[in-house]
């Protein structure tokens, strides 16, 4: 059983909704929809739970931290599982792209961007970390001549007109947990999200 919390609808959340559920039901997983605390803790609170975030009331977020065995996705910051985008991305990176002379940018300083670099540096990759707002200059310049993969975790589109996407190494892939990179030219990660997720419940 997979308890999703969600208590403030988006259209991006929408959509991700509509996929996560048709895979529980493809892999024949119960899930439940919860949008409000209350009802969660009087009927849900012993099942794995995902809050989809942004969320409205943060108790959900207190709860889950101080029991975070039910955090499959580690929402609540009480650290018993690692951050699901980290995870499936990093999954994936080392699956195809297994050898440590691999240079990866890792554009995003949030809690997901800090738990990929780290396993990515733990692997035993060249990783480059970048705040989108701070870093431009060091970011442009890296992801140009160095890089193999970026990763973009920025909620912010930092590669959006003709001269910042001309400062991406032609051959670099591109992989999109964000806006990032406003191409079509790269790799979204909900799939091996939810793949992370599912494998947790």
């Amino acid at each position: 059983m997979l308890v999703i919390y969600y208590d403030n609808p988006n259209e991006w959340s929408d959509k991700y909704l509509k996929w996560l559920v048709k895979d529980c039901e493809s892999k024949d997983i119960e899930y439940a929809v919860v949008n409000d605390f209350d009802d969660y803790i009087r009927e849900w609170r012993n099942f794995p739970t995902l809050p989809m975030m942004p969320v409205k009331n943060k108790a959900i977020l207190n709860f889950l931290n101080l029991y975070s065995h039910l955090d499959i996705d580690n929402a609540g910051g009480g650290g018993f599982y690692t951050d699901a985008t980290a995870q499936g991305i990093y999954n994936y990176i080392k699956a195809n792209y297994a050898d440590r002379v691999t240079a990866i940018s890792v554009i995003g300083r949030g809690k997901v961007g800090k738990a990929l670099t780290d396993m990515l540096i733990a692997y035993g990759y060249t990783v480059y970390s970048f705040n989108s707002k701070s870093d431009k200059g060091a970011m442009y310049n890296i992801c140009k001549h160095f890089s193999d993969i970026v990763v973009g975790l920025s909620t912010e589109n930092v590669f959006n007109d003709l001269n910042s996407a001309n400062l991406i190494a032609h051959d670099a892939l591109l992989i999109d947990a964000s806006n990032t990179f406003d191409t079509k030219d790269k790799l979204r990660c909900g799939k091996w999200t939810r793949e992370v997720i599912l494998s947790r419940v």
